[in-house]
């Protein structure tokens, strides 16, 4: 549970730096490979693609009003 919300922490992140991963990477304190591998753990727990456009959308949204 408590990666999980690590995992959408660092999702709304990147979302609010335009899915820019060298600027949320940078925010973050992360190598760009490392959160490579954390938007990809993410993608996987949700099964579906968080760096598209519509789903990060989605998410996002999602994300905000929990």
């Amino acid at each position: 549970k408590e990666v999980e919300k690590e995992l959408m922490q660092i999702f709304i992140i990147y979302y609010e730096t335009g899915m820019n991963i060298c600027s949320t990477a940078r925010l973050l304190y992360l190598h760009r490979n490392t959160l490579n591998y954390k938007l990809t753990k993410l993608s996987e727990l949700l099964d579906m693609d968080v760096r598209d456009n519509l789903i990060a959308n989605f998410l996002y949204l999602i994300a905000k009003i929990i």
